[in-house]
This record gives C-alpha cells, sequence and structure tokens, in this order.
C-alpha cells in the first residue's frame, strides 16, 4: 500500500498529515511517497505559492524563505527531536548549510550552543551567529573539550556534518540521559561506543524534514524577526558551479538557485547555500 497526503487529509485536532499506516506525522510515515526520493523531482504538479501573510510585510522574500522551508525546518525539528530545554546546552556539529540557521534556531529557544566544525572560517562565523563555544572537530581532544565547556556534556547533540567520524564523535560529547539527533546523511556506518551509550542512558535517534506543525512554528521564529538567511542566489544554469564550490567547503549558509529564465542571480559562494547541505 502506498501513501497518498492530500490537504484534504489532514487531522483536525493535530494539524499532521494521516498516513496509510495511521502515523500523523509524514516523517514517520513508511508509506510516503516523497517528491525527490519516492517520485520525480522535478517542477510537474508544482503550484506557486504566497508566502504566509504575517511574513509579507517582512524582509522574507521568496528567496530567503525558501532558507526556512528547507535549512530552517530540517535543524528546527532536528533540535526538538534532542528535548533539550531553555538554559541547557546544545552542540551543533557542523556549521556548513544547516549549521548557521540551526544556531539561530537554538539561541532563539533559548538554549547554549557549543558548535564544532572543521573549517577556522566557520568557527568564527559559527560565533557571530550566537555560539558560545567553538571546537576545531579535527582535534582529538575536541568530545573531550566540549563536555569540559559545558560542565559535562551536551544535553542534545545535533549532527549536521557529512562526515561519519562526526557521528560517533557527537556520542562522545553527549552528557549523560543526553540525546543525539542525526540529521546528516554520510554514506557508510559509524562506530558506537556501547558502554557509553549504555552506561550514560543516551538516546540515538534520526530526524528528517519534519511536517506541517514544525513548518508552522520554524516560519514563526522568521516572523517575529529572530531569524537572519544567510543565502546567495545563483541561476540554476550554474548548478555545477554552485555544487562544485559545496563539495571543496567554500559554502556558508545556502545557495539558493532562481528558478526563473533569464535571472542572473548573485553567486556568492562565501555568503550562502537551499542546494544540498555543507560540510
Amino acid at each position: 500500500m502506498t501513501a497518498t497526503f492530500d490537504t484534504r487529509d489532514v487531522s483536525a485536532a493535530s494539524g499532521r498529515i494521516r498516513c496509510g499506516s495511521g502515523a500523523l506525522d509524514v516523517s514517520a510515515c513508511g508509506e510516503a511517497r516523497l517528491r525527490g526520493a519516492g517520485i520525480r523531482g522535478d517542477r510537474r504538479g508544482a503550484r506557486r505559492a504566497r508566502p504566509p501573510i504575517r511574513l509579507r510585510t517582512t524582509v522574507w522574500g521568496p528567496h530567503r524563505l525558501s532558507y526556512i522551508l528547507c535549512a530552517g525546518v530540517t535543524t528546527y525539528k532536528g533540535l526538538r527531536e534532542t528535548e533539550t530545554k531553555p538554559g541547557e546546552w546544545a552542540a551543533i556539529s557542523g556549521v556548513g548549510g544547516l549549521g548557521p540557521i540551526a544556531i539561530q534556531y537554538a539561541r532563539a529557544m533559548g538554549l547554549r550552543v557549543a558548535a564544532l566544525d572543521v573549517a577556522r572560517g566557520k568557527l568564527v562565523f559559527a560565533r557571530k551567529a550566537g555560539a558560545e563555544v567553538v571546537v576545531d572537530a579535527r582535534s582529538p581532544q575536541a568530545a573531550l573539550e566540549i563536555v569540559g565547556a559545558t560542565g559535562g556534556g551536551a544535553h542534545g547533540v545535533l549532527v549536521t556534518a557529512v562526515s561519519s567520524p562526526a557521528f560517533s564523535q557527537a556520542l562522545r560529547m553527549a552528557r549523560r540521559k543526553g540525546t543525539v539527533a542525526l540529521v546528516a546523511l554520510p554514506p557508510g556506518e559509524f562506530p558506537t561506543p556501547i558502554c557509553d551509550v549504555v552506561l550514560k542512558r543516551i538516546t540515538v535517534r534520526g530526524s528528517i524534514v519534519g511536517g506541517r506543525p514544525d513548518l508552522d512554528e520554524a516560519i514563526g521564529f522568521a516572523a517575529r524577526g529572530q531569524l537572519d538567511a544567510e543565502i546567495a542566489t545563483a541561476p540554476l544554469e550554474s548548478v555545477s558551479a554552485v555544487f562544485a564550490d559545496l563539495k571543496a567547503g567554500r559554502v556558508t549558509g545556502r545557495m539558493v538557485f532562481d528558478m526563473a529564465p533569464g535571472e542572473s542571480g548573485s553567486h556568492a559562494p562565501n555568503r550562502g547555500a537551499a542546494a544540498g547541505r555543507g560540510p
């Protein structure tokens, strides 16, 4: 049986779309046909949409709003999955495409932020975005530095780095009864320190984009002026150059492709990335 989602099939009580298995959260539906994965990811059947009314009078135009519709809701849902409470520590591993907006959401949610990355420039950016602690992820003592700086480890760890070693490292920086949310999708596997997970009662869970209620809440932060969008735009024709910049680690934030024909865009590799997830 294949699940189909329709705006008429929404639970009024929860605001979540029902799935053929009875799940109310699209991200938990094993029967969903997702555009770009289970079905073609092209523009067939696409509709033009107007921004929510509450955003029309703000600076959040279509390009900037796309940052929230992609990276924003992904990281917001991931942070919620860590169940971290205001005043507690969230460690964010990876300050590339998702990391900058993740730091902003964490701060807006009242969390204290520690950030890790392999690039010095991105650590500088993380500090400007609101991270209290920044650590070079390449250091053999990186996890211990996080544990020391946070007084015992992060209550929640969000992994946005597309790197298998970052997954194992995340488990070592979580405190007792902490939660690690895995968002990035690097290929392969990663070793898990069984004793640490069992004895420290660490929870490990995956997190993907999120459902409509998550998106509504994610947009709400932007509407209240609690977020900024680190983006740059580029014409679709420059897709190869943009992906080369992503692969080389030259992009901080998100790059938004302008689908309008003839648009020249403003490709600035150091300023942005909604194409791919930076390291």
